[in-house]
């Protein structure tokens, strides 16, 4: 299990079983299909429009499944609760931490499909492809 600190909280990324594994990446197969290639920045900047016209295209039940099955394992360290673990997502897939905007969810989902993926998609592509596709947004 990986644990991170973004924003001064601490976060673990747990594990996603075989089939949510499944299930997300088909839906991002469109996308991370056109990053597998990519070398350097020209190859990156010739990737990253299929990448984002794909993204784009998800339907919005797509991009839900995605982003709740990732977040779904995500646990935050709670100093409010002796330091306990609390779940991310909470009932009716609700974000339980007011704080946590859309670039901490985004990096969160993504460090999740990185690390429960890793293997499927080379994780050397996967983890240079998502650090170029941050570093150009």
């Amino acid at each position: 299990m990986l644990e991170l600190e973004l924003k001064d909280n601490m976060y673990r990324i747990g594990t996603l079983n075989v089939f949510e594994q499944w299930n997300v990446s088909r839906r991002l197969m469109p996308i991370l299909g056109s990053l597998t290639d990519v070398e350097d920045d020209d190859s990156l900047t010739k990737a990253l429009m299929p990448a984002l016209l794909a993204l784009g295209n998800m339907s919005d039940e797509d991009t839900e499944y995605v982003l709740n099955t990732c977040l779904n394992v995500v646990m935050r360290k709670s100093p409010a609760i002796d330091s306990a673990w609390a779940k991310v997502l909470g009932g009716k897939n609700t974000i339980m931490f007011a704080d946590i905007d859309m670039a901490t969810m985004l990096r969160l989902t993504i460090t999740v499909i990185v690390e429960n993926m890793g293997s499927f998609f080379t994780r050397a592509a996967l983890e240079d492809s998502i650090a170029a596709a941050m570093r150009h947004r």
